[in-house]
């Protein structure tokens, strides 16, 4: 129902959480962060709304959409939290961006243009392609367990591109379903989930 723009060094405040809260016309109203540093803010809402305010801790927005989805009109609300709360845990989530300066982090050592896998928030792999980057983190994130991988691609992927991508990991990871979604995201190529 309501969206609150953020991104590096932009994270939203708890009146800007509180602000979009009280905008919608329910009483009970779902939080996700999306990003590990948002939750307490969204916390801090939670405590000074009026309203049934229920934060699901989200750290990705490849988080969030798995949790949303199991969403079920029929169960009562505490039930729907507890059932995405749950699936959360459940989801392993990756970025694939570009590096713009200098940098050595950790062992890797990054130059721009480099392409960077960011496996739940650290830098995964430095590689020079995205799709030896999707390999790179997939072969990393699919195990016995995984049956779902989903990718969203940014606005500076070509449909082609994302299409001969998602062609590949149905090859490599034949024991998995692959969905392959316009995200139009800026700055990351492609967000990953694997569950």
């Amino acid at each position: 129902d309501e969206v609150i723009e953020g991104g590096q060094t932009m994270n939203p405040s708890t009146d800007d959480i509180l602000t979009a809260v009280n905008k919608i016309n329910a009483k009970n109203v779902f939080v996700y962060p999306n990003n590990k540093n948002i939750i307490m803010a969204a916390e801090q809402a939670k405590e000074l709304a009026d309203k049934n305010v229920f934060v699901l801790p989200t750290k990705s927005i490849v988080q969030a959409l798995s949790s949303i989805l199991a969403f079920d009109e029929d169960k009562s609300v505490e039930e729907n939290y507890s059932e995405m709360y749950e699936v959360i845990s459940e989801v392993k989530s990756a970025q694939i961006t570009y590096a713009v300066r200098d940098t050595v982090v950790e062992d890797k050592t990054i130059s721009p243009g480099d392409i960077l896998g960011i496996l739940e928030n650290k830098i995964f792999s430095v590689t020079s392609t995205t799709k030896e980057s999707v390999t790179n983190l997939l072969d990393e994130m699919v195990d016995e367990d995984s049956s779902v991988i989903t990718l969203f691609y940014g606005d500076e992927t070509e449909k082609a591109e994302a299409d001969e991508l998602k062609a590949f990991i149905e090859e490599r990871y034949e024991d998995c379903d692959v969905y392959m979604h316009f995200g139009g995201q800026p700055v990351y190529y492609y967000f990953i989930s694997v569950e």
